[in-house]
């Protein structure tokens, strides 16, 4: 009896060992000592397939476990495997490469772009080679999402810019060696790199690079054009200039359209006058077309007084804010004097000055009872080149115009109120996307422009000038790339 229970424990222990019934054949059997059944089964008590097996004579059937879920799905590949830790490992060094290009790339300088971009892009190749020996394509999907992706856009962002930067310098040499036809070509392949520039721009998707990058290249071109003897798309373009001029603590822009039409947005304070009409002199111009006053506190429309008296100006658009200063009602003197035709700006309406461009009045508030928010706003737009000026527009007047529904994308902006807590919010920040800020402002005592406003520009990497810092400020462009003269 004692020996019958050892045996049929021996029997049971090597039942739970076995590993595998397929193995088990009907002529033999297995390493186990079993087999399944294939004919006549019946005949012995079992079913057709039935694992068994045959002891002193006797079956021994033996219930097939099913076999899991989980058994029968692929394992999903050890995330301790040498392949695995490996591309983590590259993957690390990689963000601390995107890091330090990351911070290259807002910083604006395209020939430390360009310094980097051969080591960062030959980082991200070798990490996609270490994920494509990582076994498993969920961990390889996670490691691509966490580590190439991020790469990728970095390299998208600056691709096109940095062919540029290298085929400009091979224009200049082939310049230098007196291979001017081949320059000329080479200007040719240019031009088809600015295009895809310009598309890949128009169909976002990712942050765009400062605008002082596009300003490098296009001053660079343009003088190799001109060595090259090739006028090409650059020199022969009609441009917009839009001309922040100096007037200490106020606001005074200067636009030339692509057919040379001039519209002056305010002139700064009456002691500025001076200065705004030797601006003008200076660039040979004796009549304004169009004379915009934004609103009627002096330091805005001060400096017009001036010049409505001494220059002819075909037309004044105002806020219609009406306002109680000696300088408001001289300046309405003068227009009446000199019967200057006089509109009151509609928000909404577009103002015809030059067919090339787009004019579109975004606010004009008569009716407020702070004269900052009957701020008239404009935003011109020259083929895909736009520019928000703002006026003192405080951050209210802001949102109205984005719950309004504005297309509020541009370039550039002027920031309102001489960089003042009072505008420029996150949120139109965020609607606008500008590369670059222009804030008019000189020595004042009210902390413009706020350290605020100036930190948030650069959280969103605009590029901010400010006549204070600068002086006069010209900012141009051909409707696809956009330079600033300082």
């Amino acid at each position: 009896m004692k020996k019958t229970i050892i045996y049929s424990l021996l029997v049971s222990l090597s039942l739970f060992s076995v590993p595998s019934f397929a193995s088990a054949s009907p002529g033999g059997t297995d390493s186990n000592g079993g087999h399944v059944c294939r004919t006549n089964c019946s005949q012995y008590g079992l079913k057709t397939g039935e694992y068994h097996y045959h002891r002193d004579g006797k079956i021994v059937k033996v219930p097939a476990p099913k076999p899991s879920a989980s058994s029968t799905s692929k394992p999903a590949a050890s995330t301790s495997s040498l392949a695995y830790n490996e591309a983590v490992k590259q993957g690390e060094l990689l963000n601390s490469k995107l890091s330090e290009y990351n911070q290259v790339i807002n910083g604006g300088n395209i020939e430390k772009i360009n310094a980097l971009y051969d080591a960062f892009t030959k980082q991200l190749k070798n990490e996609e080679l270490k994920i494509g020996k990582v076994p498993g394509s969920t961990n390889r999907a996670k490691l691509n999402e966490k580590y190439v992706r991020p790469s990728k856009i970095a390299v998208e962002r600056t691709i096109y810019e940095v062919s540029q930067f290298r085929l400009l310098n091979i224009i200049n040499n082939l310049i230098e060696q007196k291979k001017v036809d081949e320059a000329k070509s080479k200007l040719q392949v240019l031009d088809r790199l600015k295009n895809r520039a310009v598309e890949i721009k128009r169909a976002g998707g990712y942050k765009v690079l400062p605008g002082t990058v596009d300003a490098v290249l296009r001053q660079k071109e343009s003088s190799l054009r001109a060595a090259a003897g090739n006028n090409g798309p650059v020199a022969s373009a009609k441009n917009m200039e839009v001309h922040f001029i100096d007037v200490g603590q106020g606001d005074s822009t200067l636009l030339i359209t692509p057919n040379k039409k001039t519209i002056l947005v305010d002139g700064g304070k009456e002691s500025a006058g001076d200065e705004v009409l030797a601006y003008l002199a200076k660039r040979g111009i004796n009549s304004i077309d169009v004379v915009v006053a934004t609103h009627p506190d002096a330091d805005h429309i001060g400096g017009l007084v001036p010049v409505l008296k001494n220059i002819k100006v075909s037309k004044v658009i105002d806020s219609g804010k009406v306002h109680t200063t000696q300088t408001y009602l001289n300046y309405l003197k003068l227009i009446d004097e000199k019967n200057i035709p006089m509109e009151i700006a509609k928000e909404g309406q577009k103002l015809n000055v030059d067919s090339d461009i787009t004019i579109q009045v975004l606010n004009a508030l008569h009716e407020s009872d702070d004269t900052n928010d009957s701020s008239i706003v404009l935003k011109v737009g020259y083929k895909q080149s736009d520019f928000l000026l703002t006026g003192d527009a405080g951050k209210n007047i802001e949102e109205e115009m984005i719950n309004d529904g504005y297309n509020l994308e541009a370039e550039v902006l002027k920031a309102g109120h001489h960089g003042s807590d009072t505008s420029t919010s996150e949120t139109l920040l965020q609607a606008v996307h500008p590369h670059i800020a222009a804030i008019s402002v000189g020595e004042n005592s009210y902390g413009h422009p706020s350290t605020a406003v100036v930190n948030l520009l650069k959280k969103y990497t605009v590029q901010i000038f400010t006549t204070k810092q600068y002086g006069d400020i010209l900012i141009t462009t051909d409707g696809s790339h956009i330079n600033v003269n300082k």
